[in-house]
């Protein structure tokens, strides 16, 4: 379950899930980071091809964006990693998992997201 468990802690980090829709986002300012390691795991694990992004206004201005629709991904994320929709910087909680491994994987993505970010 490893690579869930990273893609999982990146999008903690970096991502946004959707209120309205199953929509997964990943912003970040690094574009070989998405390109190399977030559009991989996000076409793995919903068997979509996704494609990067460069935002020139609104909400993440000035960084690539990756954007999947994928309600089993979104379900997960919300569900076992505890990753609300919407807004999540102040509500975010530790994800239910139960193993070392999940933990460190959860975390090392989820520094991978705030630590390649600019």
């Amino acid at each position: 379950m490893g690579r869930l468990d990273l893609l999982a802690g990146i999008i903690g980090s970096d991502g946004h899930l959707s209120k309205q829709q199953p929509a997964v986002y990943v912003i970040n300012k690094d574009k070989k980071f998405l390109e190399n390691t977030v559009k991989p795991l996000l076409e793995e694990f919903t068997n979509k091809q996704v494609k990067l992004k460069f935002r020139t206004d609104g909400f993440g201005k000035g960084n690539y964006w990756i954007q999947v629709y994928s309600p089993w991904l979104w379900k997960i994320l919300i569900k076992k990693y505890r990753i609300p929709p919407g807004k999540k910087s102040t509500i975010v909680e530790p994800p239910h998992l139960t193993t070392n491994e999940e933990k460190i994987d959860f975390f090392r993505g989820w520094f991978a997201g705030d630590g390649s970010y600019g």
